[in-house]
């Protein structure tokens, strides 16, 4: 399952890189902005549902834009917003794109889910 990781040490980006990261609202903004991608993750009127709603708008965003290569690093769980596995899950469709690199960690949660989801439907 893991296809595309994102780099630990990106180092120089190339022009069509982009870094995909948590940010504050108000503070950056969301969508692209140069090199970057950010997608709020903390503020008074951030939560769960509006995270998703923000990581299904990078996903639309980077099926439209296949000429660009996204780098998702961890987002949301170092700050105690949101545990790693809500957040791997919310960039499921991402997953799919290969135009995106995510972090193993959310790799690893993606393949956990999987085998989760398989052991649910193997007992019913």
């Amino acid at each position: 399952m893991y296809r595309y990781i994102t780099p630990v040490n990106l180092g120089t980006l190339r022009r069509n890189e982009i870094i995909v990261f948590g940010c504050e609202s108000g503070m950056h903004g969301e969508g692209l902005l140069g090199q970057t991608y950010p997608i709020p993750v903390v503020g008074k009127k951030v939560t769960e549902k509006t995270v998703n709603k923000s990581i299904d708008r990078f996903t639309e965003f980077a099926s439209e834009h296949p000429d660009l290569v996204f780098y998702v690093v961890e987002i949301g769980h170092g700050c105690k917003i949101m545990p790693a596995y809500k957040i791997a899950m919310m960039f499921f469709e991402a997953s799919k794109l290969p135009n995106v690199y995510l972090p193993r960690l959310y790799w690893d949660e993606l393949e956990y889910g999987k085998e989760l989801e398989s052991i649910v439907l193997n007992e019913l």
